[in-house]
């Protein structure tokens, strides 16, 4: 199986395990939302990662989602260094969960599949940094 069969058909335990991992950080976990909101963009980002590495690429819907995940957490009393270790955490479970699976991934596509999924969480990560940083100022000139 390719990378991002196996993401998508292990999409859901991704996402816990990446909660659980969030939750043990103090710093993330003195922002006091319910699981729902935390994991809320996890998902859908899964999704986008599998398309990205099958060839597709991504759409103005998915960077306004992005956008509109960067606003919330401005909202939610986020600060960015918090937004990335959401996803550096969200790296390391992806990288535990590849390395469970490593045997059954097809070896030929792995480094492009490897680099598509990161270069989409990246991608994703900077809408939702620009969006939240937007958010901020606009908050302080109000």
């Amino acid at each position: 199986m390719r990378l991002p069969d196996i993401i998508e058909s292990h999409r859901d335990s991704i996402v816990e395990s990446w909660l659980v991992e969030v939750k043990k950080d103090a710093d993330i976990s003195r922002v006091r939302i319910s699981d729902s909101e935390r994991k809320d963009h996890i998902p859908y980002l899964l999704t986008q990662a599998v398309f990205m590495m099958r060839g597709q690429q991504i759409t103005d819907e998915q960077r306004k989602s992005a956008q509109m995940h960067g606003e919330s957490r401005a909202r939610q009393a986020y600060k960015i260094s918090l937004i990335l270790r959401e996803a550096r955490i969200l790296r390391k479970v992806l990288g535990m969960f590849i390395q469970e699976h490593l045997l059954n991934i097809v070896v030929s596509h792995f480094v492009s599949d490897m680099a598509r999924l990161y270069d989409t969480i990246d991608e994703l990560l900077e809408e939702s940094v620009q969006a939240f940083l937007l958010r901020k100022r606009a908050n302080t000139r109000s």
